[in-house]
């Protein structure tokens, strides 16, 4: 997948979100080696992004942080 420039000046722009996007898709590189998926996600009708799927593990780490 080719991500054009205007995307990686909006991500650059944002403190940390390059580095958590690079560990989300390490985790997730990993777990579909497991047959698991970390995160799935889609755009609705409304341009929304919607989380449907995400595995206990990432839910475990975002309930530690509460």
């Amino acid at each position: 997948m080719t991500i054009d420039e205007a995307t990686i000046e909006k991500i650059e722009s944002v403190p940390g979100l390059r580095t958590a996007l690079e560990v989300l898709g390490e985790a997730n590189r990993i777990a579909h080696e497991d047959g698991r998926c970390v995160i799935e996600f889609y755009i609705d009708e409304n341009e929304q992004m919607t989380i449907s799927e995400i595995t206990q593990h990432v839910e475990e780490l975002e309930n530690g942080a509460d």
